[in-house]
């Protein structure tokens, strides 16, 4: 998408659609969707090398989105332009929209380092998505876990019921780990797999993404959990190794993506862990096959580390 282009057509009819009484919700909502996402994109590029975005391909909103999720836009004219958007008309639009319009609206006051104090809708996920955007704020630390529970209950209303999606679910597994709350990690991690088993084939590029956001953060909440000084060397081998199935499993995720980033952070944390299992044959042997499915995602995403790289490529010939 590039929302930023669409700004000198969709501000103009934004307006004249605001000024009628009667318009349609669904139409509003849509150009208010659209608008709102115009101006963040317009906010990415204004902080973006635009000769790098030209050369890499990566100018669209959904890339710029990801790669600048953590950056900060204090006194963004745009991004207000955005928070305003998005408050003209929070309560005239359908309720799909207003839970876009929500969500954005938690995002953009992240972003700016504020928090929003419009009323978000009265829908679980954009409450959820409220709270991911407050805990990236300064100052959250101390109420971290009691905010990621209350997230995860708005998403688990009863034992049966689950709300969100695999966006939804990886984002607050990510949230969690940053916050070193490693109980929510593995919850949030099993709640994304249900979503991720029911990806097919022809799922787009994003949902993979975020499919390897969600095993990734799922195998380093594990990796968390080892303690040498309290459990015996079996119960460790027990956590890596299942913590290996999920890096596995976000370093294929990855590759379906094309993202390299995704392949490398999987590679990464997958070496610094399988250490232990290097001084044998016989236990080289246990890590090889997760070994050869990682260096064919680093291969086929073009991942650009070779130190790493290099010493995966020893191991495997060890192996």
């Amino acid at each position: 998408h590039r929302y930023a282009e669409m700004l000198p057509a969709t501000a103009p009819v934004f307006a004249e659609l605001c000024k009628v009484e009667s318009c349609d919700k669904v139409l509003l909502g849509n150009f208010a969707d659209a608008l709102s996402c115009g101006y963040e994109h317009a906010a990415f590029l204004s902080v973006t090398d635009a000769d790098d975005t030209k050369e890499d391909g990566v100018s669209g909103y959904n890339s710029l989105r990801l790669t600048l999720r953590d950056h900060k836009f204090e006194d963004s004219q745009d991004v207000q332009r955005g928070i305003e958007t998005c408050e003209s008309v929070l309560n005239r639009v359908d309720e799909r929209n207003a839970r876009k319009l929500s969500a954005t609206l938690a995002r953009l006051h992240a972003s700016m380092g504020t928090s929003s104090e419009a009323k978000v809708e009265e829908d679980p996920v954009a409450q959820v998505s409220a709270i991911i955007q407050r805990l990236t704020l300064p100052g959250s630390d101390d109420a971290s876990s009691d905010m990621l529970n209350e997230a995860m209950t708005l998403l688990r209303p009863t034992e049966t019921e689950i709300l969100g999606d695999l966006e939804t679910w990886a984002r607050l597994g990510e949230t969690a780990l940053k916050a070193k709350v490693y109980g929510a990690v593995i919850e949030c991690g099993k709640q994304a797999e249900i979503f991720l088993n029911k990806l097919t084939q022809s799922a787009p590029s994003i949902s993979w993404y975020w499919g390897g956001v969600a095993e990734s953060t799922f195998g380093c909440g594990i990796l968390a959990l080892i303690r040498p000084e309290h459990q015996d060397q079996s119960t460790q081998d027990n956590l890596r190794e299942t913590a290996f199935q999920h890096l596995v499993q976000a370093a294929k995720c990855g590759r379906r993506a094309n993202r390299s980033d995704i392949v490398s952070y999987a590679a990464k944390h997958f070496w610094n862990s399988a250490t232990s299992y290097m001084s044998s044959a016989t236990t080289r042997r246990n890590i090889f096959g997760h070994l050869q499915v990682i260096i064919d995602a680093c291969r086929a995403t073009k991942v650009r580390d070779d130190g790493l790289m290099k010493l995966m490529w020893v191991l495997y010939f060890d192996c």
